[in-house]
């Protein structure tokens, strides 16, 4: 008796010596305020999410019958809490207004919200435009049986230690400039867009996570593929509030594994910086998971020149045809009104597109969208494509990020071929 009571003090009291040495060595897995404080984004475009004009009637939908939920689901914890929304200046600095700047002061409040706080959503079944919160869209965007992956033959690893070895945030020069950018790597964009399509394609019928989503769900393969593990989904008590703690522990996620890859979080590009509100946005509608799946930040490199084209074409020629009330919003919501062309002068490998042509460049926001499309659409004089796509996305992040947010805003982004250019 007397030798098993001392073998079971000395069990615990090495234990506690051995959980101790972890958490010291590897840190504490929950992202602290302080991570993304002086978070900032440089200037805001005149863009916001909410329209202002011509708001659509409600619209009628009946709901159907969800499936029942295992009984380890009914059980499970939801975490999530209460996340504070970014609306006051100090918070979220002037997002409307010309030459504002979006401060994440507070942001980090998010982030270490505590994951065992409760969050019933069952009195929220109806969103801010009046469609029932339970309505299940449809999408092309199915659920996916090989999206959760307990036992693989591919070869797999853990989301924290791919973070380590592979640099999610990099910092590359501007050509033309002495200047040097921090984007997001292409696998890393790779990555954020395959967990929201998988977390999309649950939403489509009707399902969410039980629980919070961890960096330990998630699993990476060397050739981009990503999995969840340890996961359950259920339908029962489906709403946009539970779609919306979604994709808030999925920002968690994703900066948790930015700073794993020794990722300075307060150098994020804007338009990063921008998806990763929408994230956390608290009047997220069912209709702005398109947007999240297939937004801007998340494109690689060398797709955004055909991205850029198809867009211009959209707001300047179709609808220049068709409604010029609506291009003329979009053109007048794009960011760098007043110092796109200087930007553009002090860049020599630009310039030369300025200097010397028939048709002169004003400063006008048409005119930055014709000098991007004119450097576009002759890249075969440059040795490497990808070289001046990325000096146009440096110098200028937020302009295909506005142009498809204001798309978005007018309806006209579903129209657009965007979901098939990420490949």
């Amino acid at each position: 008796m007397g030798n098993t009571l001392g073998f079971g003090v000395l069990g615990f009291v090495l234990g506690f010596a051995v959980r101790g040495c972890l958490m010291q060595c590897c840190g504490s897995s929950d992202v602290r305020p302080s991570d993304v404080e002086s978070l900032t984004c440089g200037p805001r475009p005149h863009a916001s999410w909410t329209r202002q004009y011509d708001p659509p009637p409600p619209t009628a939908s009946s709901s159907r019958p969800l499936p029942p939920p295992a009984a380890k689901a009914a059980a499970a914890p939801r975490g999530g809490g209460s996340f504070r929304e970014l609306t006051s200046p100090a918070d979220f600095a002037a997002v409307a207004a010309p030459g504002g700047s979006i401060s994440v002061v507070g942001f980090g409040s998010l982030l270490s919200e505590r994951q065992g706080a409760a969050g019933s959503n069952t009195g929220h079944q109806e969103t801010s435009n009046g469609v029932p919160a339970n309505r299940v869209v449809a999408s092309q965007y199915q659920y996916k049986t090989e999206d959760i992956d307990e036992s693989s033959a591919e070869s797999l690893r853990d989301s924290l230690s791919y973070a380590i070895a592979n640099k999610m945030l990099i910092q590359v020069p501007i050509l033309g400039t002495t200047k040097k950018f921090c984007r997001l790597s292409d696998k890393a964009t790779r990555i954020s867009r395959k967990l929201a399509l998988i977390l999309r394609s649950q939403h489509s019928v009707g399902k969410y996570l039980t629980a919070p989503l961890q960096e330990s769900h998630v699993w990476i393969g060397d050739n981009g593929s990503v999995k969840l593990r340890g996961v359950s989904f259920t339908g029962k008590g489906f709403s946009i509030e539970r779609v919306r703690d979604d994709y808030k522990h999925l920002l968690k996620v994703l900066i948790m594994l930015i700073k794993l890859s020794a990722g300075d979080i307060t150098k994020l590009p804007p338009d990063y910086v921008e998806f990763l509100m929408l994230l956390k946005r608290d009047t997220l509608a069912m209709k702005d998971e398109f947007l999240i799946v297939n937004n801007v930040a998340l494109l690689p490199m060398k797709n955004r020149t055909e991205v850029f084209l198809m867009l211009h074409d959209k707001i300047v020629k179709s609808l220049g045809r068709t409604n010029k009330a609506k291009k003329k919003r979009i053109l007048s919501s794009l960011p760098y009104q007043n110092d796109w062309l200087d930007t553009a002068m002090a860049n020599t490998k630009i310039e030369q597109w300025v200097e010397g042509v028939q048709n002169e460049y004003k400063r006008t926001p048409l005119d930055l969208l014709r000098l991007n499309r004119n450097v576009r659409s002759h890249l075969h004089q440059y040795n490497n494509d990808d070289d001046i796509e990325e000096t146009l996305y440096c110098e200028w992040p937020e302009l295909l990020m506005v142009m498809e947010k204001m798309l978005h805003l007018e309806g006209e982004l579903e129209g657009t071929d965007i979901q098939n250019k990420f490949g």
